[in-house]
């Protein structure tokens, strides 16, 4: 199968609580990037790196993982995410996910969500109108399972997991409402929550919208 479409996708939260996201694209062969600081927006053409290094005018990273990779089974797509990676540079506090993904066309119309709950849990989900995708990983275990993600609500029944995805607390304030409109790629949105089950929070996750 021909891939058009690579990315790699780091999305996190800095020390002093602001959220980012960092997104570099190769598309046959043109490169391009977007990143925010909490929903400030901004967009460059640069080719795209291989390391888990993050570096705009704005901020600077350097990651390692804090878990072992986990590979996703999409359809039309080659797919892994890092559901934890923490900064080693400088002694700055930041942690984030990572995606990498390589795909024959970047859709419209997808809700993903990605989370780490206090317990050492990370949860990923990938809804589309026709299509939905979950995947639990826990003691470096992975199991696919069905899931209903529905405005804030996040159900996984089969694990009798109901969750909140609950942007109210956080200082500086959720981006939720902001779409980015990237002059490349799609329309999306990006926000970041805490997760909030039998009215405590159990951890925390960001989540991406696309549009067309």
């Amino acid at each position: 199968m021909k891939y058009s479409t690579e990315w790699r996708y780091f999305s996190g939260r800095m020390e002093d609580g602001r959220h980012f996201h960092y997104v570099e694209f190769k598309k046959d062969k043109k490169y391009f990037r977007h990143w925010s600081v909490d929903g400030q927006f901004y967009e460059d053409e640069k080719e795209m790196g291989d390391a888990l290094m993050v570096k705009t005018p704005q901020f600077e990273y350097w990651f390692r993982p804090e878990t072992a990779p986990i590979e996703h089974w999409i359809p039309k797509k080659t797919y892994f995410s890092w559901p934890k990676l923490v900064n080693v540079k400088d002694d700055i506090k930041v942690e984030a996910w990572f995606d990498h993904a390589t795909m024959q066309e970047v859709g419209s119309n997808w809700d993903w969500i990605g989370l780490n709950l206090d317990c050492g849990m990370s949860i990923m989900a990938y809804v589309k109108e026709d299509y939905s995708y979950c995947d639990v990983t826990f003691n470096s275990k992975t199991i696919e399972v069905q899931c209903i993600l529905d405005g804030r609500h996040f159900v996984i029944p089969e694990m009798g997991m109901y969750l909140i995805l609950d942007d109210s607390q956080l200082n500086p304030p959720t981006t939720r409402d902001i779409v980015y409109k990237p002059k490349y790629g799609r329309p999306y949105s990006e926000w970041a929550f805490d997760v909030v089950s039998k009215g405590g929070i159990i951890g925390h996750g960001v989540r991406e919208k696309t549009y067309k």
